[in-house]
């Protein structure tokens, strides 16, 4: 009997013993865990997939106007990305539809997927995964607004702009296009911006019109504008830089473009602070439309610049009234102003606008515009040539969803 009881007492070798008990349960849970992770990646591969087809079925279909050709390439695109991405199997079904605009062509997809696994079953990781995308015959018209830092520290920011102009109906369009954004007609205006209540040598803006680059002579008449500039001051800072992005905003569109058939992408390069628009320690900002219409008239409305001075009579304030902007002199007169224009004014919709600031975003108002709706931010750096391209592609590809960017 003691032997016995000896026996059940012995805890020697019991560690292995649960270990073996135990070990089936511990691999099967973490082989579910790996089966878990690969079906969560084999889906977000799959839905990422299944946009891309449709967009090119949709863009197939209204370029053929032939449902066949399109469902084929549609089915071609998923064959040859699938096999190879996937690890697993799937199903699908391609269907192609015209939408109650007759000028609007749909592509939808579902695929039925059962990831690759190894201990669930498969009645648990089958999904269904489906997407759609209408794109129009009518593509929306894009206008592209510049707005560049002219001081003297800029010179080679304008220097790329200048260069990224020679080619940027080609480069933009082939750059957005592989993004699945495709417009029909691209305008330009570029305007450069230094201080409006201090610059004395020569104009503090300077604003081009509005070039359809999309002709040949619209983008001869761009360049020729982008050659004759060059930086000049800029000892101080900030810059009048959320007066130019007001200004953007609010002036009227111009070249003919309907507000509700244009995509709107303001972009804009700074290396400093933007100047306040309601800081009363300091000599406010002004609109560019009180500048146009004031500033450059008669010096003397800006104060002495070659003695230092400014005219502290000469603000907003003085011509408005008030804290809300006279439309006669622009806006804005306070940033939170600029920010209900922006949320709720404009030319363009909202859900079809952008502004991408590229500035120092620790400065103001730099960090706090980057909360507003439908801002795009980089930390400022100079961009190359490619890189204004890259900066244009940027802001519209993170703002708009190329399956929904036809209205």
């Amino acid at each position: 009997m003691k032997t016995i009881l000896d026996f059940l007492n012995n805890r020697v070798g019991s560690v292995a013993m649960m270990t073996g008990l135990l070990l089936p349960l511990i691999l099967v849970g973490a082989g579910g865990a790996v089966d878990y992770a690969n079906m969560t990646r084999v889906k977000a591969n799959t839905q990422r997939t299944l946009d891309a087809a449709v967009l090119i079925g949709a863009g197939a279909y209204r370029d053929s106007d032939d449902p066949d050709v399109s469902k084929e390439a549609v089915e071609r695109f998923l064959d040859n990305s699938m096999s190879q991405t996937l690890g697993g199997r799937y199903t699908y079904d391609v269907r192609m539809s015209k939408t109650t605009d007759p000028e609007g062509f749909k592509s939808s997809a579902t695929v039925e997927v059962t990831p690759k696994v190894w201990f669930m079953p498969d009645s648990v990781t089958t999904t269904l995964i489906a997407s759609e995308a209408v794109v129009s015959r009518n593509d929306m018209d894009l206008m592209l607004y510049l707005l560049v830092d002219a001081t003297g520290s800029m010179q080679p920011l304008i220097d790329s702009v200048k260069d990224a102009a020679l080619n940027i109906e080609a480069e933009a369009r082939n750059a957005l296009t592989e993004n699945g954004i495709e417009v029909d007609r691209l305008f330009v205006k570029v305007a450069f911006f230094r201080d409006l209540r201090v610059e004395e040598s020569r104009s503090a803006w300077i604003e081009s019109p509005l070039f359809d680059v999309s002709e040949t002579t619209g983008l001869a008449a761009f360049q020729a504008f982008m050659a004759n500039e060059i930086a000049v001051d800029g000892a101080d800072t900030p810059e009048s830089s959320p007066a130019s992005i007001a200004h953007a905003l609010t002036s009227e569109l111009g070249g003919g473009l309907d507000p509700k058939n244009t995509l709107q992408a303001i972009i804009m390069w700074t290396d400093a602070p933007g100047l306040p628009m309601d800081d009363g320690d300091i000599v406010d900002d002004i609109t560019v439309a009180l500048y146009k219409s004031e500033g450059a008239l008669d010096k003397s409305m800006q104060g002495t610049f070659h003695e230092g001075e400014i005219n502290e009579g000469y603000t907003e304030d003085s011509f408005i009234g008030s804290t809300e902007p006279a439309s006669q002199y622009g806006c804005c007169s306070t940033l939170s102003i600029l920010e209900r224009e922006w949320r709720q004014g404009g030319e363009v919709e909202l859900d079809f606008r952008v502004l991408a600031t590229i500035a120092p975003l620790a400065e103001e108002p730099w960090a706090t515009m980057q909360g507003w709706p439908n801002v795009v931010a980089r930390e400022y750096t100079t961009p190359t040539a490619s890189g204004v391209i890259d900066d244009i592609v940027s802001a519209m590809t993170k703002q708009f969803d190329p399956m929904r960017i036809s209205r």
